[in-house]
């Protein structure tokens, strides 16, 4: 008899405990709320249903940051909170259209919680499907996610997230699919007091108004304010520019806090190509240095082919020429920046071309100026051909402030003509057209013992 007494004493706490959920667990699940975040969640029509589902048409959130952590305000709608326990403990989140203020928008979402065990929750898988996410400008139709939690669901040892029909609405990018996982996070503590390794693979093609390219990978780690990264991609045509990239690498630090890249940036290319001008480049390195008031730069490569024409009449063919540069450009008074870059080509054994190049930019945001062509003065280009025997020196100028390469004037010297013309022919870099034509125009110029000087 006392087991049958047992049995229905547990039976009625159980009926009690579950209709006083139903009835009382709407006003108890706000007062918990409210207790947590000192009024600053407010929920609407909250519901418990007898399969102890909850359900709400609106939550308005509004929480102050305390230390650490950033505030949060925003809304969701439609929040419906389930479980089940077949094949294992399940929590179910499902989200209507939601925002937060600053950070972004969703249409819909849902989120399962599964954790180890009904009484385990040292550890959990968490699972999401997003649609139509937006954080800040950009927008993706859909996003799946996927975590490992543990130490009691404070840390997040693994996370992947991938996302599909990427597109960003300020500038004209977008993308096909990406995957980004991240390790190694600690719920508890300050993402400032982290180091957090990532990794950003995109998958198909990321377009955008230049061009296009393929097999993009971002790797590199978070700890605030500072982002270590390596990226590097395997083709990029750029088709506005007849340009293709093959092979690039870059290695950098970008401060968070300043949005500035540095203190030293180094970018390795395989190969740079135009079938329009004959162009292949290879062994491209390079470095640009970050410093408070100047950029510098410096880099090497190899110019495997170029062929130089007067539209289609060829003028010069350049093959295995070693180019070394460097350059600079410093940031003055009233939005002036001197730029300032010295090159070397070695043509051939017995051929070197040295040339240095001096303007003025006028821009107030110099990344900006750059992209969209800013005003340029005061610019002028020194240069020196030397072979064994002879030499040619020259500059190119704009009269005034900025003009077109066609538009520049020049002024050429050659120490000593003939021989200069003699070596330069035994080099065959000129065409056989090209090569008479410029000795008999410097011929026709001004004498200068013996050699000449052309102004044009």
């Amino acid at each position: 008899m006392w087991v049958l007494k047992l049995f229905l004493w547990i039976t009625l706490a159980t009926c009690t405990a579950w209709g006083s959920a139903i009835v009382l667990g709407p006003a108890l699940i706000s007062q918990a709320l409210n207790a947590t975040f000192e009024g600053s969640v407010e929920v609407r029509r909250l519901d418990v249903s007898p399969k102890l589902k909850i359900t709400a048409s609106f939550i308005k959130f509004d929480i102050l940051g305390s230390k650490g952590s950033i505030p949060l305000e925003g809304f969701v709608r439609g929040v419906d909170l389930s479980w089940q326990i077949e094949d294992g403990l399940t929590l179910t989140a499902k989200l209507g259209p939601s925002r937060i203020e600053g950070v972004g928008a969703l249409e819909a979402a849902t989120i399962k919680v599964i954790p180890k065990g009904l009484f385990d929750w040292n550890s959990a898988e968490l699972v999401a499907t997003l649609s139509s996410l937006k954080v800040g400008h950009a927008i993706a139709d859909k996003v799946h996610i996927t975590a490992g939690l543990s130490d009691n669901l404070g840390s997040l040892k693994t996370a992947a997230m991938t996302a599909q029909g990427i597109k960003n609405e300020r500038v004209d990018i977008r993308a096909e699919k990406f995957i980004l996982s991240f390790s190694d996070l600690d719920l508890t503590s300050p993402i400032e007091q982290q180091v957090i390794p990532f990794n950003l693979d995109i998958s198909g093609s990321l377009t955008g108004a230049a061009g296009h390219a393929h097999g993009i990978n971002l790797s590199g780690e978070l700890s605030s304010p500072y982002v270590a990264f390596d990226i590097s991609v395997k083709k990029a045509p750029f088709d506005d520019f007849d340009i293709i990239v093959d092979g690039l690498s870059a290695s950098s630090t970008y401060d968070l806090s300043n949005k500035k890249l540095g203190p030293v940036t180094t970018i390795s290319v395989a190969g740079i190509s135009s079938e329009s001008v004959g162009l292949n480049i290879t062994d491209y390195l390079g470095e640009i240095h970050f410093f408070e008031n100047k950029i510098v730069t410096t880099g090497t490569m190899v110019i495997d082919s170029l062929e130089l024409k007067s539209g289609t009449t060829p003028l010069a063919n350049v093959s295995d020429a070693a180019v070394q540069y460097e350059g600079s450009i410093q940031e003055n008074a009233d939005r002036e920046h001197q730029l300032t870059v010295n090159a070397k080509l070695d043509v051939t054994d017995n051929l070197q071309i040295v040339s240095s190049l001096d303007a003025l930019l006028i821009a107030s945001d110099l990344a900006g100026c750059i992209a969209k062509n800013c005003a340029v003065v005061n610019s002028l280009i020194y240069y020196l051909v030397e072979l064994p025997s002879a030499n040619l020196t020259g500059e190119s100028f704009c009269e005034e402030g900025f003009c077109r390469p066609d538009q520049m004037r020049h002024s050429v010297t050659i120490d000593n003509t003939d021989v200069f013309f003699a070596e330069l022919a035994e080099e065959s870099v000129l065409s056989p057209l090209a090569l008479p034509l410029a000795y008999y125009a410097v011929r026709g110029s001004s004498p200068l013992g013996f050699g000449h000087r052309l102004d044009f």
